[in-house]
């Protein structure tokens, strides 16, 4: 497969193309947004982790941690990933923190859900 830059086009649309460059400016700060919260979502044990949260509204770290079979501090570094991300946020209660989603992330999670529920059906 040659991959060079070279093109045969003969006219080159210029107005299609100075649009196209301002739609993509007017939507960067989403676009950006987004390509953030799919990277978190792109990690298997992240997604599990909020998965869980998910159908089990909130939890603390020892349970993730039983329930996952990973470690304590492997849970806790996910979960930090997560919360500086804005997709999970943190209450104390007494001496034991309880992590839940966000409201951006139920939102996406539903739609993932939703997503893998039609294929499922599918199959």
């Amino acid at each position: 497969m040659d991959l060079n830059n070279s093109c045969i086009r003969v006219y080159a649309d210029t107005e299609l193309i100075d649009n196209c460059k301002e739609d993509l400016k007017s939507i960067t700060r989403q676009v950006k947004s987004a390509a953030e919260v799919y990277s978190l979502l792109g990690n298997e044990t992240r997604l599990k982790l909020l998965y869980t949260l998910h159908s089990r509204n909130q939890m603390c770290v020892c349970d993730l941690s039983d329930v996952l079979d990973i470690s304590i501090p492997a849970v806790s570094q996910q979960l930090k990933k997560l919360s500086e991300g804005g997709l999970v946020r943190k209450k104390r209660v007494a001496q034991t923190i309880f992590y839940f989603l966000d409201e951006k992330c139920v939102d996406y999670l539903d739609r993932f859900i939703e997503h893998n529920n039609h294929e499922a059906a599918k199959v």
